[in-house]
């Protein structure tokens, strides 16, 4: 050990109470030292307890370990892919956001990104939100349960302002479905919970959610909370008038139809498609039974199937058959083999009575100035409307729900509206590539969560994307930066 007057001044600077400075080989090492009485000597003895660093001109160079041990705390990881991606494309809905709520568009688009990406509750949002990358484009926003109940509470009350922001994705004349689905709900504190019935036999306390899908944007553009018990039809109605949308349509299902139910939409101006069951006594089947297609009005090609069709006109109504030879081809087949495996019920007589129905679409509408092609392609859009209930109950768990007012559940259904909205974009993109054979969107934002960013020492570095993903990102026009 040196004279410490011999030691150069870039040196000295890092003797501080507590150190030692040994010179070694023509280098200068730092210790940690302290002290400790000697019973035995009867005086205090120096202890060294740690090596600090070598002293050079530049300053003081940690030991190898601590150096690791710093990189790693200086490193952090944050989802990037998904984040980046649906924040970079949604500028129309981030705007619309910022119009209608200043001082809580943040939120909302944070907790509508979580709800698709993880189906998330209120109380984990926060800590998606510190591990996304959303943390560092939208920083210091508050996503703690408390806050988040706070900003539902607020937004909620606030309907006006919600059918606002739905009246700024809507364009004149489009051909729009509405239809409902239901909500489970246990809270005893949310007026619209009543003991409904809905179509899976269910009589649980629950909440109808009306929805109004744009069959051109392809997209949902409107929703509203209903009673489990509220009359529907009444229902559509208000909901077309709150909406400001003149060509809403309802397309039903086969087991919707009855007099009154036709009766109670005529009578409220609604328009409808309502396909029938092949046995009602609505259908004539006289130009059917006998199979000639010069008896037909015409036919069209749809998906490069021959679909044929025949007309009755009514003074508010109108009965159009379709008759599809390939759908009457696999029927035929389908009923001949069950006769073949003896099922009960199924003989040639019946075979005989029936066959003309085999292949057959009938449809009642008031749809008058619209042709039947025009009416046939509404009435197959009927599947878009069916998906999109099977991504709110299945993508993003929102057929249930935990809210504990009517404030919170408005706000609670508005995240999950845009939600869909995010969900929709990414599904028309893969719809635009015809790669929805191959990939779902859930597919392709799990894809884009497994890319992640990396900071170190203060600077953000892009995680390795495989080369299978570039191609699928590059076919469908994603770019990673």
């Amino acid at each position: 050990m040196e004279n410490m007057t011999k030691y150069p001044e870039w040196v000295l600077k890092f003797r501080e109470k507590g150190t030692a400075i040994h010179f070694l080989k023509g280098k200068y090492y730092l210790y940690k030292i302290s002290s400790k009485w000697d019973a035995e000597k009867k005086r205090s003895k120096k202890i060294t307890e740690k090596f600090l660093g070598t002293i050079t001109p530049e300053g003081l160079v940690l030991p190898k370990t601590e150096r690791i041990k710093q990189h790693f705390n200086n490193i952090s990881v944050k989802e990037y892919g998904a984040s980046n991606y649906l924040y970079s494309i949604h500028n129309d809905i981030i705007n619309a956001l910022k119009i209608t709520f200043p001082n809580a568009w943040q939120e909302l688009f944070l907790c509508a990104f979580f709800r698709l990406l993880y189906k998330s509750p209120i109380k984990n949002l926060d800590f998606h939100y510190q591990n996304s990358y959303l943390s560092e484009l939208l920083p210091k926003t508050k996503m703690n349960d408390k806050h988040i109940s706070q900003i539902f509470k607020e937004v909620g009350i606030e309907r006006s302002k919600i059918v606002e922001f739905f009246k700024q994705f809507v364009t004149p004349n489009e051909f729009l479905l509405i239809d409902t689905t239901h909500i489970n709900s246990l809270s005893r504190k949310i007026i619209k919970t009543k003991v409904g019935y809905n179509s899976k036999r269910n009589f649980n306390p629950q909440m109808n959610a009306m929805f109004i899908f744009s069959v051109k944007r392809k997209q949902p553009v409107y929703y509203r909370l209903l009673s489990g018990n509220i009359r529907e039809i009444k229902a559509m109605k208000l909901s077309i008038q709150e909406s400001g949308l003149e060509k809403a349509v309802i397309i039903s299902d086969k087991g919707f139809y009855s007099k009154a139910n036709k009766e109670n939409l005529e009578k409220e101006e609604l328009k409808y498609i309502i396909p029938l069951r092949r046995s009602s006594s609505l259908i004539d089947y006289s130009i059917i039974k006998q199979q000639d297609n010069k008896k037909y009005d015409g036919y069209f090609i749809y998906h490069q199937r021959i679909i044929w069709h025949h007309t009755i006109k009514n003074e508010k109504d109108k009965t159009v058959i379709f008759i599809d030879n390939e759908l009457k081809i696999n029927e035929d087949k389908d009923y001949l083999l069950r006769i073949e495996n003896q099922r009960a019920g199924y003989n040639k007589e019946k075979f005989f009575e029936n066959q003309h129905k085999f292949g057959t679409i009938s449809i009642i509408t008031n749809l008058m100035e619209n042709s039947a092609e025009e009416v046939y392609k509404y009435y197959k859009s009927r599947c878009e409307i069916e998906t999109l209930f099977d991504t709110f109950k299945n993508v993003l768990d929102a057929d249930r729900t935990y809210m504990q007012s009517d404030e919170q559940i408005e706000t609670w259904m508005f995240v999950n509206y845009l939600a869909l909205m995010f969900y929709y974009n990414c599904y028309n993109l893969l719809l635009e590539n015809k790669l929805l054979t191959k990939y779902s969107t859930s597919d392709i934002l799990l894809f884009l969560s497994e890319i992640k960013k990396l900071k170190i020492d203060k600077t953000w570095y892009l995680s390795e994307v495989s080369n299978k993903y570039k191609e699928l990102f590059k076919k469908l026009n994603i770019t990673i930066t």
